[in-house]
Parts: C-alpha cells; structure tokens; sequence
C-alpha cells in the first residue's frame, strides 16, 4: 500500500480509496482484486460493487455482464454480478444496438445523473 494524495492505492492492482472513505477498513482488509475489475463509482455514502463492468451509456450506467442499470440510485449496481436476467438481457441489448434501455423514457440524458468518483 501507497498514500497519496489522501488516498490509499494497492501498489499490486492500483486499487485506491480516499482516507475519508467508510468503507476504507474493508478496502484494507480484503484481498487483492484483478485489475480490470477495480472500478467502483460513489454516490452519496454507497459505492457500485468491484465485480460489476461499470460503463456510462447515454447518462445512465450499465453493467456490461449482467445489463443492471442506474441513473439516480443504486440498486443493483451495489450487488455483486450476476448471470443476466430478462431485464439485464433487454439492457445488454439496448446497449449493443445504441437503443433505449429499459426504464428509462427520458433517456437519452443530457447530464450525467450520478458522480462518478473512481475510489
């Protein structure tokens, strides 16, 4: 482990997390994750899981693996990933097709709906 910057950063995946994070006991106790997979967003106090493949898709985010979606709240995007569903499956191919996603009629955004603070 390195500090900079007020962050803690794994020297072995380039993990990091702010000091000032809650979860930052977690970060420090848990084992060392694949790089690709390191990628959580914040909004608010909760964070998106590691597992998930976080992309931003007309101002909403998506899960490239199982098509869970956000744009104002987390809630599958907090869970780790699973095997896509129905829903997940109309949302991975909305994406693929550049369409509108499920649940979302104002879509596409014009402003980014969540703060996408890499910890």
């Amino acid at each position: 482990m390195s500090y900079t910057n007020h962050r803690l950063h794994c020297s072995t995946c380039n993990a990091s997390v702010s000091i000032r994070a809650k979860h930052i006991d977690e970060f420090i106790q848990s084992s060392c994750l694949a790089p690709e997979y390191t990628m959580s967003y914040a909004v608010g106090n909760l964070h998106t899981h590691h597992s998930l493949r976080i992309c931003l898709y007309g101002g909403i985010y998506i899960c490239k693996r199982c098509g869970n979606t956000s744009a104002k709240k987390l809630v599958k995007l907090q869970d780790p990933c699973e095997k896509a569903k129905a829903h997940g499956k109309y949302n991975l191919n909305a994406y693929k097709n550049c369409t509108k996603p499920r649940g979302f009629p104002e879509w596409p955004f014009k402003s980014v709906h969540m703060v996408d603070n890499v910890i």
